[in-house]
């Protein structure tokens, strides 16, 4: 990155820094909510009335976010949010989570310091939990069937218990009661006021077939063992302090048959991976003030975080013989792309197709690296590798590459006009495009160049469809990045290989280095230009024998 872009990133970095805070107060007063429900522009003083604010706090308040351009103001100050910018100020609930997470500062402070505590854990931090939580109370059936249900392993009639572990408030595992209502439900974890905010919200939501208990010792209960069809680990593995005695608990009160949902942040394990990606630096700031410090909060103080990353996640798992499948990107409710919002994924058939169609893809992959791919990565990679996905552009830039082919036309056609005769010419087989530019034609040609071009702009332009789900972009883009692989097709099939770009260098080696290839002391590479042109120029210039060789050839 050249220096003066780079300051000038890092300086509005910081700047939007503030900005935020201002956002997150906005959101927590319920400021951007009252402006939303007003149809036409409000003074100071009726904004603070109907959030019962002082005016003045409110007034200073909308400086700042007129300033940052999302609050506008008529010539009477006045001031609104244009109706067609309302639904987009939804992100203003993430920056809600700043200050809560900021408390931590003088905490992680002396965590960075070599003298300093390992870390802390999430008892002094209920209202974070809180705002983890809330997200959860929107994934309704079809988020957990598409992320974290085990769809082709699992029939909804043949699980009778299962274990949320790690359920803070209960959201979520309250969701899976109502998801499966012939189950029981329990949720453990080891903060106490999570627990008993969880059996607040079970009485609320009055679900019967649920159950939250208190971890006091980390053990699960010893009278559980294996008797769970279903566990699911929801934004929790990353935090553990001892993963590997969790891993062993959870596998004791599995079922043999049993299956382990766990979803985690999905940022690359590897630092080079994530350049660029604003998604991944938002969550690493979570996992500083948060996830690390709780993961180092006591012995053996894993230190794992968000940054532990899918790949050596998924590393861990098989090294604690576990068999991990099914790996999945997950889909957030409510994510927004290009002013729109995402539909989850449709699956028919209780969401069997989707198995077929993996099953399918993974006959034509074959991998040999050391890399676990996910099985959207085998979906895309199943697809070969003459598949080109669909461009991503605009109306706008779809328009303009009809209007450049069209004056290209236009060019050809005012040529023909003062240039061309009746005589039909042969065209030469080297001709080459001049791009000559000739002046206008007569009154009916430049009459049908001009309405053409009208007709044009006015062209409504059909948006291309993703070939691709969401998921499968997002693998796209892990692996174009993944220095360590190397992907190419078989030589003998439609088979797509993977392997480690280490393995293959070596292996193009040592072929140079076997007795099929032979090394040469200098290169005739000037002698062969040099043939090649005396060659090239006698065809230019005796047209019937090169007439001659291209029918022959």
């Amino acid at each position: 990155m050249e220096p003066e872009k780079y300051a000038e990133k890092f300086s509005s970095t910081v700047t939007n820094g503030f900005i935020a805070l201002e956002i997150a107060i906005g959101h927590k007063l319920g400021l951007f909510d009252s402006l939303k429900k007003f149809t036409s522009p409000v003074t100071s003083s009726e904004l603070a009335v109907s959030c019962k604010l002082k005016e003045r706090y409110v007034r200073e308040w909308l400086g700042c976010m007129s300033a940052a351009g999302f609050v506008s103001i008529t010539p009477d100050d006045k001031y609104f949010i244009p109706e067609a910018c309302k639904p987009h100020t939804g992100s203003s609930g993430l920056a809600s989570v700043l200050p809560l997470i900021a408390a931590n500062t003088s905490s992680l402070l002396e965590c960075f310091k070599e003298d300093g505590p390992k870390g802390y854990d999430y008892s002094n931090q209920f209202d974070t939990l809180m705002w983890l939580d809330h997200d959860k109370k929107s994934c309704d059936s079809k988020w957990i069937n598409e992320n974290l249900y085990p769809v082709g392993y699992k029939d909804t009639d043949t699980i009778t218990n299962v274990l949320d572990f790690g359920c803070g408030p209960g959201s979520l595992t309250i969701k899976l009661a109502e998801h499966l209502p012939n189950a029981k439900v329990y949720g453990v974890d080891i903060d106490r006021k999570s627990i008993e905010k969880a059996k607040e919200n079970k009485a609320k939501e009055n679900i019967p077939n649920v159950e939250f208990i208190l971890l006091e010792h980390g053990h699960l209960e010893e009278s559980w063992t294996k008797k769970f069809d279903w566990i699911t680990m929801v934004d929790v593995f990353h935090d553990l302090p001892n993963p590997n005695l969790s891993i062993t608990d959870i596998k004791r009160v599995l079922k043999d048959d049993g299956i382990v949902s766990a979803v985690d942040p999905c940022v690359h394990s590897d630092h080079k991976k994530n350049q660029g990606n604003q998604s991944a630096a938002m969550l690493y700031v979570f996992s500083t003030f948060i996830c690390l410090p709780c993961s180092m909060s006591s012995e053996p103080a894993a230190a794992n975080g968000i940054g532990w990353g899918v790949q050596n996640r998924a590393e861990f798992i098989k090294s604690k013989g576990w068999f991990a499948e099914d790996l999945r990107v997950p889909v957030d409710i409510g994510t927004k792309e290009n002013g729109k919002k995402l539909k989850t994924r449709k699956l028919n058939n209780k969401y069997k197709s989707r198995k077929i169609r993996e099953e399918s893809c993974k006959k034509f992959v074959l991998n040999l690296s050391s890399r676990l791919l996910t099985n959207e990565e085998y979906l895309l990679l199943g697809k070969g590798m003459k598949f080109i996905p669909t461009p991503k552009v605009s109306s706008t830039y779809i328009r303009k590459q009809i209007m450049k082919d069209f004056l290209e036309l236009a060019r050809k056609l005012r040529c023909r006009f003062h240039y061309s005769t009746n005589t039909i010419k042969e065209i030469h087989p080297l001709y080459l495009q001049t791009g000559h530019i000739s002046p206008n034609g007569n009154n009916a040609l430049e009459g049908y160049i001009t309405d053409t071009k009208l007709e044009i702009s006015r062209l409504k332009v059909k948006q291309f469809k993703h070939n691709l789900t969401l998921a499968e972009r997002t693998a796209f883009n892990y692996l174009i990045k993944d220095d360590s692989i190397y992907i190419s097709k078989a030589d003998k099939n439609n088979t797509t290989v993977v392997v480690n770009t280490l393995d293959y260098i070596n292996a193009g080696t040592n072929h140079l280095n076997s007795d099929h290839y032979k090394k040469i002391n200098h290169t005739n590479t000037e002698l062969i230009t040099r043939s090649i042109s005396k060659i090239v120029n006698k065809l230019f210039t005796n047209k019937e024998k090169l007439m001659s060789t291209l029918i022959t050839s």
